[in-house]
């Protein structure tokens, strides 16, 4: 029985059209910008992902939501802070002064309007804080892209490339910082 498993396996394996090499190959690892999940992979109703940082990388915390809009009430999430249960060694880039954020959409663009203290950050830390919300709010069905605001007017944010943009930004605008796959 074994003998015969092995034998349609090798049949199969060996119509893959992936030939044998004698001698192991290194290979380099992709870019990270190659790996950028889609909104199906991190929402679901009455759960969302809301993204922190470890080591400068981000790394999703699955929260459960309030009932109300899912967008506000996964912002709010966010604007709470890592909590307990979420894993170790989890920040957050936003300005601890954030509190309540508004958040709007229009025509599949969500736009955030991040107090004052937002302007006070540092280029990395801003980095960092507009890709936590632009992970965060793109995993909402229905968003295509994210604008930050402050006292309601579009201001521009830095990509992880350090260019500063007022358009809206998406996870490609934050490849480098994406979380690592598993």
């Amino acid at each position: 029985m074994l003998g015969a498993a092995l034998l349609v396996a090798t049949l199969v394996l060996g119509g893959c059209g992936v030939g044998v090499q004698s001698d192991p190959e290194q290979v380099a690892p992709g870019p990270l910008a190659s790996w950028v999940p889609g909104p199906a992979t991190t929402a679901h109703a009455g759960r969302a992902a809301v993204f922190f940082v470890r080591g400068g990388h981000l790394v999703a915390a699955h929260r459960t939501l309030p009932p109300g809009d899912p967008l506000t009430q996964v912002v709010g999430q966010l604007v709470a802070g890592p909590v307990p249960g979420d894993g170790t060694g989890l920040t957050t880039a936003l300005p601890t002064t954030t509190r309540n954020v508004g958040v709007r959409v229009a025509a599949g663009v969500a736009t955030v309007d991040v107090p004052p203290s937002f302007a006070r950050l540092g280029a990395h830390n801003q980095v960092l804080a507009v890709g936590q919300l632009v992970f965060t709010v793109m995993a909402q069905p229905g968003i295509s892209g994210l604008q930050v605001a402050a006292s309601g007017s579009v201001i521009e944010v830095p990509t992880d490339s350090g260019r500063l943009v007022s358009r809206p930004v998406t996870r490609a605008d934050f490849a480098s910082i994406a979380p690592l796959p598993n």
